[in-house]
């Protein structure tokens, strides 16, 4: 009787691979019933993305990818073209961008928000409305510019954010902010936030 070997996942041709945007910067990865949240993206010249993961991943199992770029998100289907002990390398099979992965609901929602400015002042606001793209607030806040790290106090848990301040009605006092490359984690509880909030305006009715 022959000996049979065994059996190992085909890698894709090289062909079939095709590039990751270089403007993510924390990557979800899901493979199988695993989810490894916000991990941090090592980038090599062979354009592959790599992650620290003990336990590593079997060469050539398939992975689902989920990011956040420039406010947008992103899905992709890779393969592992690389594993050890310590770490995987994932090449993309199929790539999608620019996606707004849940809808844009706006609620009424007083929630604290404090913004980190570049030279160390902290201003803190207040929300009149919220959204998993912004909010509107209010309080002495911070010039319009690039994004500033902030905490949004939701209740009973915080939420880390970058948020971008656009001009408002009120450059002083009233603010519209975008928020900008949000995690994973940070959607999903902003998101349940509002979706709980519009619950009740609902039973309101």
């Amino acid at each position: 009787m022959a000996l049979r070997l065994p059996w190992k996942r085909r890698m894709p041709e090289p062909e079939a691979f095709v590039d990751l945007p270089d403007d993510a910067d924390l990557v979800t990865l899901v493979i199988g019933e695993r989810t490894y949240r916000d991990l941090s993206v090592i980038r090599t010249p062979d354009r592959a993305w790599n992650f620290r993961l003990p336990g590593g991943l079997e060469e050539g199992a398939t992975v689902e990818l989920v990011w956040t770029a420039d406010g947008r998100g992103g899905e992709g289907t890779g393969c592992v073209v690389r594993a050890t002990d310590a770490t995987v390398g994932i090449r993309a099979t199929r790539v999608q961008t620019g996606i707004q992965r849940r809808g844009s609901l706006r609620v009424p929602a007083t929630v604290p928000l404090s913004l980190t400015g570049p030279d160390g002042v902290s201003y803190s606001l207040t929300t009149r409305n919220l959204s998993l793209g912004g909010a509107l607030a209010f309080g002495r806040g911070p010039e319009p510019g690039e994004p500033l790290p902030g905490r949004l106090d939701l209740p009973g848990q915080f939420v880390t954010v970058n948020a971008r301040v656009l001009p408002g009605p009120d450059p002083v006092n009233v603010h519209r902010l975008l928020f900008v490359g949000l995690t994973t984690q940070a959607e999903d509880l902003i998101a349940d936030y509002v979706a709980a909030q519009e619950r009740r305006r609902a039973y309101a009715r």
